[in-house]
């Protein structure tokens, strides 16, 4: 799957693993985000997993960008999880109630082996 210079995006059979790459503040401005949903719209990606571990911090356009990634697989029937989030990025999940929504997971590894189990 194709490379931004915000994010990557790798399969992994129905899974899109979507890893940024640094704090975001301009992914919405650049087209990028776009780009990135075009690509998580394809209807045998059930499984939309997003690794945040190479970010700190985020603002508004980051949870813009969960939102319409989540709004997106949940077309068709896929899942969305986040993984790797940090403290910073917890409170402002917290704070926004976007916690309610989907599942955190530590990892990427346990993110792919408990939704892939169903939990």
């Amino acid at each position: 799957m194709a490379t931004s210079t915000l994010y990557q995006v790798e399969r992994d059979g129905n899974a899109a693993i979507v890893t940024f790459k640094n704090n975001l503040t301009t992914i919405a401005d650049s087209g990028q985000l776009q780009d990135l949903l075009q690509q998580l719209s394809d209807p045998g990606i059930t499984l939309v997993l997003m690794d945040m571990s190479g970010v700190e911090y985020f603002g508004s356009i980051m949870l813009e960008t969960f939102r319409d990634a989540w709004k997106c697989v949940s077309s068709h029937d896929g899942q969305f999880a986040l993984c790797s989030v940090s403290e910073i990025g917890r409170e402002i999940l917290n704070i926004s109630r976007f916690d309610t929504l989907w599942p955190i997971y530590p990892t990427r590894a346990e993110a792919l082996r408990s939704l892939r189990a169903g939990n």
